[in-house]
């Protein structure tokens, strides 16, 4: 992961750890965003990205 990726995760995070604040979904989105091209793996272990 990038410094980056991993800066928006980490903000991602502690948003969500706050219970009265609604749904992030801008900063959802937002952290996506940095993972364009990112390769991720399913349970099965197969390969995909966004």
């Amino acid at each position: 992961m990038t410094k980056e990726q991993r800066k928006a995760v980490k903000i991602l995070q502690d948003q969500l750890k706050e219970t009265d604040v609604p749904w992030p979904d801008d900063l959802l989105w937002d952290t996506l965003v940095k993972f364009q091209r990112y390769p991720f793996h399913t349970a099965k272990n197969l390969e995909f990205s966004i």
